[in-house]
């Protein structure tokens, strides 16, 4: 992950057969976007191109945006392009509002994971059919790619690359939705930030809290607590206990709750249970383009 500031403007790319379509399109994205993103245009012949070059230019891509693919070949040398050099890209087709005959290419083209979701055409009103949309690309991409800056995180995890303490870390701050950041046990940041708190680098991981507490080499338990995450209930006497804290854990809290009943919620590890570690979940009510498991989780906490 890396800060925003070390990102420069982030791009969103258009690929489309027709001029006018990205021409129109830009001009509709520049009016909400334009204080924070690039927009850069491309036929599909000289779509991969563009990505390549902007890969090497060091810009990172936010979401492409292509309408239907001309051919099947020029449609996966661009998929395949933005894999390799941009994958954590969002990618969306462009389809018509009452195009049927889009429906198959569209659920193909999901099923296969070449595209994450659709924009519709027209798309105005924008702020109705355009921007909504996109803004759960952009939302899924920056936590995807961009970390908390010190400031706004409530805890600086400082562990050795890769390791499994550093992927256990991040998945109990990630589905616990805790805004955190992972430094590398071997950067200089890491040096600084644990010189700054007094602690060597001998005994990582290291978790240094928004509060001022230091952890060295703590419990996840630990490390739940001081960020205030429950793990314990309160005293007395429950109406109902929920065992499992994934989609239908929380619907059934949530409904018995709302009937007057005194509730709690037994989960293992966070909200959202096992759908909370799914990278996108397409079949549940209410989220036609898909929901991650950690964004499903986060709604259901709320």
């Amino acid at each position: 992950m890396a800060e925003l500031n070390e990102l420069g403007r982030p791009v969103f790319v258009i690929v489309s057969k027709d001029s006018r379509t990205s021409t129109a399109l830009t001009a509709a994205i520049d009016r909400h976007y334009q204080s924070d993103f690039d927009v850069e245009t491309s036929t599909w012949q000289q779509g991969a191109a563009l990505l390549r070059g902007l890969h090497q230019r060091g810009r990172a891509v936010a979401l492409i945006i292509t309408d239907l693919w001309p051919d099947a070949e020029l449609g996966m040398e661009l998929v395949t392009e933005a894999r390799r050099s941009h994958p954590q890209a969002r990618r969306a087709l462009l389809v018509g509002a009452h195009d049927i005959r889009a429906d198959g290419a569209l659920q193909r083209a999901m099923t296969l994971g070449h595209v994450d979701g659709w924009l519709v055409q027209p798309w105005e009103p924008a702020d109705q059919l355009l921007f909504p949309a996109m803004a759960q690309f952009v939302e899924e991409w920056y936590e995807e790619v961009v970390s908390s800056p010190p400031q706004a995180a409530a805890v600086q995890v400082v562990a050795k690359p890769q390791s499994a303490r550093w992927h256990e870390s991040q998945d109990l701050l990630v589905r616990n939705d805790i805004p955190h950041r992972l430094i590398a046990g071997d950067s200089v940041e890491a040096k600084r930030l644990l010189e700054q708190v007094g602690h060597p680098r001998s005994r990582l991981p290291i978790a240094v809290l928004v509060n001022g507490r230091v952890l060295v080499d703590p419990t996840n338990m630990e490390v739940a607590e001081e960020l205030g995450v429950k793990t314990r209930p309160d005293p007395g006497t429950y109406d109902l206990a929920v065992v499992g804290g994934g989609p239908a854990g929380l619907s059934a809290a949530m409904y018995g709750a709302s009937e007057g009943l005194r509730t709690a919620i037994i989960e293992r590890e966070a909200f959202g249970g096992q759908a909370g570690t799914t990278s996108r979940i397409r079949n549940y009510l209410g989220f036609p383009r898909g929901v991650s498991g950690v964004h499903l989780a986060r709604y259901a906490r709320q």
